[in-house]
């Protein structure tokens, strides 16, 4: 009595990671500038499921404080900082992420500033595959490069994600040609 009963969860929303964060996340992160701890490691998982509990001990580690804290504290740095260049830094250089996680948080929260830093994309652009390594000023100064050179790529497609979506699948579809035209290189036993 007296208490409102709890909104069920929708748990088939989860299995498209991708949509549900660039039609769910993206809108609620628009709204109320935050994120929750699971929408936050949802677009960890998205990006690379191996990489989520070495993402949650180095955000714990960056704010020595709980799991949600941190995250918290994370996404406050993200909105507080004054333009993209500053929210890509503040994620490679106070929290230590590497660019292609970086990029890939970056770009569910702001779709129409970021596109995931990928080498699929790398290997279509024939460019930027080894920016991830640079130091943080020069790093991030080629990533705005390269999201020109995205957008440049793909007159056809009208967002960052449309563009990157675009750039992996033919990355993708060429390796997978290649692949079989190569028999996936294995030595059958009837030779």
């Amino acid at each position: 009595r007296g208490r409102g009963r709890m909104k069920e969860i929708d748990y088939s929303q989860f299995y498209s990671l991708e949509n549900y964060l660039f039609n769910n996340i993206t809108k609620k992160f628009e709204e109320k500038k935050t994120l929750s701890t699971e929408d936050f490691f949802c677009i960890i998982i998205w990006k690379s499921n191996r990489a989520k509990s070495k993402i949650a001990k180095k955000i714990m580690n960056v704010s020595k404080k709980d799991l949600n804290s941190s995250v918290e504290e994370l996404i406050k740095d993200i909105v507080n900082s004054k333009n993209e260049k500053d929210k890509l830094k503040i994620i490679l250089d106070k929290w230590k992420f590497g660019l292609p996680m970086a990029s890939a948080i970056l770009s569910v929260l702001y779709p129409d500033k970021f596109s995931i830093y990928d080498y699929r994309v790398c290997d279509m652009l024939k460019n930027f595959h080894n920016i991830k390594n640079l130091k943080s000023d020069k790093m991030t100064d080629l990533y705005f490069e390269f999201l020109e050179e995205v957008w440049k790529n793909v007159p056809e497609k009208t967002s960052f994600r449309d563009k990157d979506r675009f750039l992996w699948g033919k990355s993708f579809y060429q390796g997978l040609k290649n692949d079989i035209e190569h028999e996936f290189k294995v030595e059958r036993e009837d030779k």
